[in-house]
């Protein structure tokens, strides 16, 4: 074999290891850009999921505040600004209604009063007048001692019924006309209105109870006004409370 021939030889295979290995290097960069393009896909897909569930929290976030501050801002607005004078017509308001409100310890005070004046000794009255009445039979039968004493503190009792007093401080209230009106209150002072409840004691005969109307006044808007400015917003109307309740002849 002549050395031209295997120079020849010696060419072709190092031209074919050439080739063999570019091929072998195509492939591998065939594969690694495959590769690291499923990787890029799936690193942009993590994102745009993490984007989302952070926008997602961000929302919720966003909107319990808002709910937060909504709340808290109605809950001010009721108890601070609703049906309450201003402050500073607090002053001007109480001097002009002057009796009308009190605060929780001088009604506490007041009911104490009422109660030790109702303990106090009757006065009898010894005047006498013919009516068309013979007499005036009530008969409360054998067990009206045991009965009477498990009423609560505080009751009065005339022949046959009972009365139970206590005081009510509603915000709205409709007046004599029928035209609901709302009574002026302030956060730490109210105005507070006596009334009764009426009760039938059990086996008693000879009269019917019958429950008064008491009629009393109080500090109210004026029609059409809602959060008084100016003291010319208020005005005295007139309401009915349930009143005494008396024994009368059947």
């Amino acid at each position: 074999m002549s050395t031209s021939y295997m120079q020849y030889l010696k060419t072709k295979i190092s031209e074919g290891k050439d080739e063999t290995n570019m091929e072998g290097d195509t492939a591998r960069a065939l594969v690694d850009g495959a590769t690291n393009y499923r990787r890029k896909q799936n690193n942009t897909s993590t994102q745009k999921n993490g984007s989302c569930t952070t926008r997602l929290l961000l929302g919720l976030t966003i909107v319990f505040f808002l709910t937060t501050v909504a709340a808290i801002a109605v809950l001010l607005w009721r108890e601070l600004i609703y049906h309450r004078p201003t402050e500073p017509l607090k002053e001007k308001v109480l001097a002009k209604f002057s009796g009308y409100f009190r605060t929780p310890e001088e009604q506490k005070s007041y009911e104490r009063n009422l109660i030790d004046l109702d303990n106090e000794q009757p006065i009898v009255v010894n005047r006498s007048i013919h009516t068309i009445y013979n007499s005036c039979s009530i008969n409360c039968g054998q067990n009206s001692r045991r009965k009477r004493q498990t009423y609560a503190a505080g009751s009065i009792y005339h022949g046959c019924c009972v009365s139970n007093p206590y005081f009510t401080s509603p915000d709205t209230k409709m007046n004599i006309s029928g035209v609901t009106k709302t009574i002026a209150h302030y956060v730490n002072m109210r105005q507070y209105f006596p009334v009764t409840n009426c009760s039938s004691r059990i086996g008693c005969t000879g009269c019917t109870c019958v429950q008064d109307r008491s009629v009393q006044t109080a500090v109210v808007f004026k029609a059409g006004v809602t959060t008084p400015d100016d003291i010319e917003d208020y005005e005295i109307n007139f309401f009915y409370f349930d009143g005494c309740c008396t024994c009368r002849n059947t």
